[in-house]
Formats: structure tokens, C-alpha cells, sequence
């Protein structure tokens, strides 16, 4: 749906329905610039989320800007305002902002800015691995503590990273950024991925396996699975007695696909590492067994995030709004298609 400008005297409207820290992050003046010249941009204060003012606040609009806590677009919102034909979501995941229903009906049409969340995680995954297999923070540690030069010298002696087999768990958006950087170091790649056809393997130049020889062969395991029925839990005892020692585990997708209580007594029994970024529990309980078990590395959740990044969001997001108003296709559309394998 795209406002017939010719028809209207105005500008049409789009509201910007984001939290402050979203706007100072995201949305700054000059990112808001191209779409200023397109439209009338309406800001709407997040003192009106907590109740139903924001939804007067979106009154006659034809596009909405969210974000992370943006309050959630139901059926009657959109039944009220037929003029409201867009949703650009600044984030990834649009299952707490916009019912799947109203966009397999047609009703109305999404874009995200998911592909900048994943280049961010991408990168982060390769310095986990890379401190992982080369120590750098502790030899800096104990350098700088004194350590005796030549013992320290063989104790942190490495791994190279195309000698190992890496497995990717969920070829999705981030799960191929991942792939594109691991390729230049020549490591053998393994994905398990039941969408991911032996062509687009040839194509993404990895092995196509099993979950089970995924968790059974490889020396790094990578998670990008979204969560879904078929993949909750789908990290449990059974995957986890699979690892062989010395495996090195990275969660930066979502807690749900690993069983939280397989993965701690794996943990107990030693022999692996996992790097987590993600948890059933956000923030993370100052009580939780993760922070005292052996052979965790704890991220806040901030694999996604770098200031490069929020400006990316916020620039993508600006851009497919524009391209919405004027009529361009869109180019990071959430299509009813993507839905089912959504998170």
C-alpha cells in the first residue's frame, strides 16, 4: 500500500514510535534528514507507551517507525488507521510488534533491519573463537602480572583456525555472515540446517551434515538457530554428550534452543568450552549457576550491538521507509514466506 501523494496537499505522515535510548542510538537528526524531505515526521513520546495514548499519537499516519520496547501494533490499531500501510522495524525480530497474521493477510507490510544485528553477531563469533584459540586477553594478563616469560610462552601456545572443523547450527541470516568470514581461513565448515539444500551448500562452499554429526565432529560449534517448536530445547543431553573434548561452544542466538540444565552438567563435567551471549534469564541472576561453572564465557547480550551498527539499523530502516513512499520495492521486506522460519 503507498499513499496517493497526488491526491493529498500534505506531506503524509510517518510516526517514529521508539524509545529514547532506540533515538539517540538509531534515529539521530541526520539519519531522519532524507525522510524529513519526504514526509511529515511525527515523534511519539515514550511517555504515552504505557497506556493508550500512543495510539492517538499515530492518528492519519501512513508509515510507523519501531524499536526494541516500541508498544505492540494489534489488529484493532490497523482496523482503526486504514491509512497506516507500513511497519520499519529499527530491529530483528518483529513477533512482539506486528501480529504475523496482518502481514499474511495483506494487510500490511514490515520491513527490518536484521541484516545489521547479524553482521554484528558474525563478527563477534569470530573473536570468540579467535581469543578462544590464541589466548590473547589471558597472555596479556599474565604478562602484564609477570609471569615467567618462557613457561608462559609454551602454555599459550594456540590453535590455528583453518585446521579446525567449524559447525554452523542455522544457516539463516547470521548463520551465512559467519560462514563469509570463516571462509578466508580455510577451516572446514559443516552446517546443519534442514532449509538449506545440497546446492546452496555447494554454493556457500560448506559440508551439509546432520545435527548429530555436526555436534559429534567438529571443534567449534556455532548456534543460529531461531526459535521454533522443532527448535526448542533441540541442544540437549544427547546433543551434548556428543562433543568430544575440547569442543568449543558459541550461543549468540537465543537460550531457548539449548537445554539449560544438559548444557551446565556438560559444563561440570569438563572437557568443553561454550561462549554464551544469550540466556533464559535476562539479565543474567546474580545467583545463576553460569557464573560460578567452570568453562563459561558470559557475554551481556551484546553480541548484536556496536555503535556502527545502531547507525546501519537506523539508516536501513530510514531508507526502506522513503522507498515505501515513493514507491521503490523494498529492500528488506519481511515477507509472509519468511515467517514460518522466523524467530
Amino acid at each position: 500500500m503507498k499513499p496517493d501523494l497526488q491526491a493529498q496537499s500534505a506531506k503524509p505522515t510517518v510516526a517514529v514510535l521508539v524509545g529514547e535510548a532506540v533515538h539517540r542510538k538509531m534515529l539521530a537528526d541526520d539519519v531522519l534528514a532524507p525522510l524529513k524531505d519526504l514526509a511529515e515526521v511525527r515523534h511519539v513520546s515514550p511517555d504515552l507507551f504505557d497506556d493508550d495514548g500512543w495510539r492517538e499519537a499515530l492518528s492519519g499516519a501512513h508509515a510507523v517507525i519501531t524499536g526494541w520496547h516500541s508498544p505492540r501494533l494489534d489488529p484493532a490499531l490497523f482496523e482503526a488507521e486504514p491509512s497506516l500501510g507500513f511497519v520499519a522495524h529499527t530491529g530483528a525480530s518483529i513477533k512482539a510488534v506486528v501480529p504475523y497474521s496482518e502481514i499474511e493477510s495483506g494487510r500490511i507490510r514490515v520491513s527490518n533491519a536484521a541484516i545489521h544485528i547479524a553482521e554484528a553477531v558474525a563478527e563477534f563469533c569470530i573473536a570468540q573463537i579467535l581469543e578462544h584459540l590464541r589466548f590473547t586477553t589471558r597472555q596479556d594478563v599474565e604478562t602484564k602480572a609477570g609471569a615467567d616469560w618462557w613457561p608462559s610462552r609454551e602454555r599459550f601456545v594456540g590453535r590455528f583456525l583453518g585446521d579446525q572443523t567449524v559447525g554452523i547450527v542455522g544457516a539463516g541470516h547470521t548463520g551465512r555472515l559467519v560462514i563469509r568470514l570463516l571462509r578466508p581461513f580455510g577451516c572446514r565448515i559443516l552446517v546443519a540446517d534442514p532449509y538449506v539444500s545440497e546446492e546452496r551448500a555447494a554454493e556457500l562452499g560448506v559440508e551439509l551434515r546432520t545435527l548429530d554429526e555436526v555436534m559429534s565432529g567438529c571443534d567449534i560449534i556455532s548456534l543460529h538457530a531461531p526459535v521454533l517448536p522443532e527448535t526448542r530445547g533441540m541442544i540437549g543431553n544427547h546433543e551434548l554428550g556428543l562433543v568430544k573434548d575440547g569442543t568449543f561452544l558459541l550461543n549468540t542466538a537465543r537460550a531457548a534452543i539449548v537445554d539449560s540444565d544438559a548444557l551446565l552438567n556438560r559444563l561440570r563435567a569438563g572437557g568443553l568450552t561454550a561462549a554464551l551471549d544469550v540466556f533464559d534469564d535476562e539479565p543474567l541472576p546474580l545467583d545463576s549457576p553460569y557464573r560460578t561453572v567452570p568453562g563459561v564465557i558470559l557475554s551481556p547480550h551484546t553480541a548484536g550491538h556496536t555503535w556502527e551498527t545502531y547507525r546501519r539499523q537506523g539508516r536501513t530502516t530510514v531508507g526502506e521507509v522513503c522507498r515505501f513512499l515513493t514507491g521503490e520495492a523494498l529492500q528488506h521486506e519481511v515477507t509472509r514466506q519468511m515467517l514460518a522460519t522466523m524467530a
